[in-house]
């Protein structure tokens, strides 16, 4: 199902909200209370159920029964990607915005200022600051501190190139869908919802990459509008899908590096390729701690055939690097992948990462 401009003016609303929900009946209430009590009124909220086994779906059609604003779709489970997708198949608004089900706005005017933001500067999309809440404790995040306008020209050299790799330490871009209002048009070219792979982390960021390539203009404004709720202390869970994953984020950054024309293209592949080695030598690590060998090894030889880490090898067979993930993807040698493992230093996760990201931006 494709988006189509073929809607009815009796059908029109400024903002179409689209909530993804897959097992959230603790959160959904709160969730979608938020939305029904904006002070401007003038949208629709979209419930899709992605093949929930709680009591969500009842709780969608409770509110759906309630207020005429309110849609339930139901799809079977998906993931959140494509079920963001469907949602804005169905949306009849002018923008579309998405909440996650267990998070809410953080004002009853949060409506009413994107609004206003929407029709003093007719941007294609505005992104908004955050409420960050863990238990009892909360900050407000934002990447910039006042109003910031990009042109199509500025944004297409200065921030969408940042979502084809993932550089974020200095960018005023995000790659979050909750943090942002978006103009309808540019759903318009979106593969159908079905057709998406699916993926359990990175969908957010591919979203971004579909959408934003389009885009004429964008508006940065600090309002922390929105209330994301941390769940967990931040320690990142061992995910057995993750190279697959990686593999199908680098595939979308990849395709749509092709049609980028920026200057900086060549250094942004070259990044792009660095982090896959970065972040499977990381892997390869944690795996065998979390998994042991006989499981690593598998994983090894399995990741080394993905499409993305062929053509990272083939990049740095022709480019002489002098760094040990480099070293060690080009030699795809799995015996060595596990004595490097077995030697390395234990450290967590996060700042594992974060010092070999470090040493990615200074070398390439």
């Amino acid at each position: 199902m494709m988006i189509s401009e073929q809607k009815s003016t009796e059908e029109r609303v400024f903002l179409s909200v689209v909530v993804p929900v897959y097992n959230a009946e603790k959160t959904l209430r709160g969730c979608i209370q938020s939305v029904l009590a904006q002070t401007f009124k003038d949208f629709e909220l979209l419930l899709i159920d992605d093949g929930s086994q709680d009591a969500s779906a009842d709780i969608c059609r409770q509110y759906a029964s309630k207020d005429r604003r309110v849609r339930y779709i139901f799809r079977e489970n998906g993931g959140s990607l494509s079920a963001r997708v469907c949602g804005a198949e169905h949306a009849r608004g002018e923008y579309i915005c998405f909440i996650d089900a267990d998070d809410c706005w953080s004002t009853r005017e949060a409506f009413m200022r994107l609004y206003e933001k929407s029709k003093a500067y007719s941007s294609d999309v505005i992104q908004f600051g955050h409420m960050k809440k863990y238990n009892h404790l909360h900050r407000t995040v934002s990447t910039v501190r006042t109003q910031q306008y990009a042109s199509r020209e500025e944004f297409l050299k200065r921030d969408y190139p940042l979502l084809l790799c993932s550089s974020w330490d200095s960018s005023r871009l995000t790659t979050n869908v909750w943090n942002k209002l978006y103009r309808r048009m540019l759903f318009q070219n979106l593969p159908a919802s079905e057709t998406l792979d699916r993926v359990f982390w990175g969908e957010d960021l591919i979203l971004n990459i579909l959408l934003l390539e389009d885009c004429h203009s964008v508006l940065f404004i600090p309002d922390a509008l929105y209330m994301y709720r941390q769940l967990s202390g931040g320690t990142s869970r061992f995910s057995r899908t993750e190279m697959k994953d990686l593999d199908t984020i680098k595939r979308y950054q990849l395709q749509h590096l092709e049609s980028y024309e920026g200057e900086d293209s060549e250094r942004i592949r070259s990044v792009l390729f660095s982090e896959i080695a970065c972040w499977f030598g990381s892997y390869v690590k944690r795996s065998l701690h979390e998994q042991g060998r006989e499981a690593t090894k598998r994983m090894i030889e399995e990741s080394l055939e993905y499409t993305t880490f062929q053509q990272a090898r083939a990049y740095f067979r022709q480019h002489d690097v002098d760094w040990t993930a480099i070293r060690l993807l080009q030699e795809g040698d799995v015996c060595a992948y596990m004595a490097y493992a077995e030697k390395a230093e234990k450290r967590s996760m996060k700042d594992g990462i974060r010092a070999v990201l470090k040493e990615i931006y200074y070398r390439i």
